[in-house]
């Protein structure tokens, strides 16, 4: 029995994570932005990225991450901590 890989795909798992994409997009642009992932679609992530006032959806293609100038995602799997801070 041969095995074979027929697509890379991101982990639908990703979804609802908090993930940090750095590195230079296809055009060459720095990119560092921190953000909650929206949807796995196959290949495709979708990232919601919080701005000052602005909320902005970035797509990303799996094959952005890969090359030598590449992408890179960083996922925060740890659930997010609660902190309270005394009165001041």
């Amino acid at each position: 029995m041969e095995l074979a890989v027929k697509a890379w795909v991101f982990n639908p798992e990703l979804r609802g994570h908090m993930v940090l994409v750095s590195g230079r997009d296809e055009e060459g642009d720095k990119i560092h932005e921190v953000g909650t992932v929206a949807q796995v679609i196959g290949d495709q992530i979708e990232v919601i990225v919080v701005q000052g006032d602005e909320v902005k959806l970035h797509k990303y293609k799996l094959h952005e991450f890969s090359g030598e100038e590449r992408l890179a995602l960083e996922v925060y799997d740890q659930p997010p901590t609660k902190l309270t801070l005394p009165d001041l």
